[in-house]
C-alpha cells in the first residue's frame, strides 16, 4: 500500500479524502452460500461504502451504504433504496479513483 509515513511527518499534507480497505471472505470467513466474496470498503466523512464482487467470476453481487452522521451503527443500508443511486455511482467513481497512489510532493 500507499505509505503514511508523510503524512506523519507533516501533518498539514494533504491525503486522501476517505480510507479504503479490501476484504476477501474466504477459509473461515467465508459467507454463508460458501461462495468467496471480496468486499471493497471506502469511509468518507459521512458514509460507509462497499462493494461485494464474486471473488471467481468477479461479478458484483451487493453494495452496501450507510449514512455515517445519521446511523452510526450501521443498521439501515441504503443502498437498497432507489434514491441513493446517483449517491452510490458518484462513491463508487470516489472508489475506483481512490484506490491510486498519493501524489507526492
Amino acid at each position: 500500500g500507499t505509505s503514511a509515513v508523510p503524512l506523519l511527518r507533516d501533518p498539514t499534507a494533504t491525503g486522501k479524502a476517505a480510507v479504503f480497505s479490501q476484504f476477501l471472505r474466504t477459509g473461515m470467513w467465508v459467507a454463508p452460500d460458501s461462495q468467496p466474496y471480496m468486499g471493497y470498503s471506502m469511509l468518507t466523512e459521512r458514509h460507509h461504502y462497499v462493494r461485494w464482487i464474486h471473488w471467481e467470476s468477479q461479478a458484483l453481487v451487493a453494495r452496501e451504504l450507510y449514512d455515517r452522521r445519521a446511523d452510526p451503527d450501521e443498521d439501515v443500508n441504503l443502498a437498497l433504496r432507489p434514491e441513493y443511486g446517483s449517491l452510490l455511482d458518484s462513491l463508487e467513481r470516489q472508489r475506483v479513483a481512490g484506490w491510486r497512489p498519493m501524489p507526492t510532493r
